[in-house]
């Protein structure tokens, strides 16, 4: 089963996201697509693994994600993703052609053995950026997910901490 997690910034989707995952029994995996840039990262990074605690094991991948889910598919119940807006912004950064990247994730986790909690932000509600980039990224991660949305059996859109389902029970 996938479910997508998407809202606002701050507006409670990993927390969420976090609460569903403990509720299975087996084994959990974290998937954190950010990277170790700054120092204020990297205290970023370590507050949120401190935060999840033991229960889950955490793999830390910016770029090749759907290879990493690969080897996790099957050996986890449960696989949490957080966040798509992160793999983006890398897969743009690093020239990365993200239309074959979204395919090869959707196509891993729509055949996927375990289960996914996936988190991004919905960023469709704002301002158009004033810069090229700006509107690629837009562009881009409103088409993922759009993609992932329709591969979902749940949808669930935060908003100021509180989980609206707008598909699925």
């Amino acid at each position: 089963m996938i479910t997508l997690v998407l809202g606002g910034q701050r507006s409670g989707k990993s927390r969420f996201a976090l609460e569903e995952a403990r509720k299975y029994k087996g084994k959990k995996a974290f998937i954190a697509t950010s990277e170790r840039i700054d120092e204020e990262m990297v205290e970023r990074i370590e507050r949120h693994k401190k935060e999840r605690g033991e229960e889950f094991e955490t793999f830390e991948e910016p770029r090749l994600l759907p290879q990493l889910i690969s080897k996790l598919d099957g050996i986890f119940e449960v696989i949490l993703i957080d966040c798509l807006t992160i793999w983006v912004s890398n897969l743009l950064y690093y020239g990365v052609e993200e239309e074959k990247a979204f395919n090869d994730l959707l196509g891993t986790i729509s055949g996927g053995r375990s289960d996914f909690l996936i988190v991004s932000n919905e960023v469709g509600l704002g301002i158009i950026p004033e810069t090229k980039i700006g509107r690629r990224f837009i562009d881009a991660l409103g088409t993922l997910n759009r993609m992932v949305a329709q591969a979902s059996r749940r949808v669930v859109f935060m908003v100021s901490g509180i989980p609206l389902v707008i598909k699925g029970g």
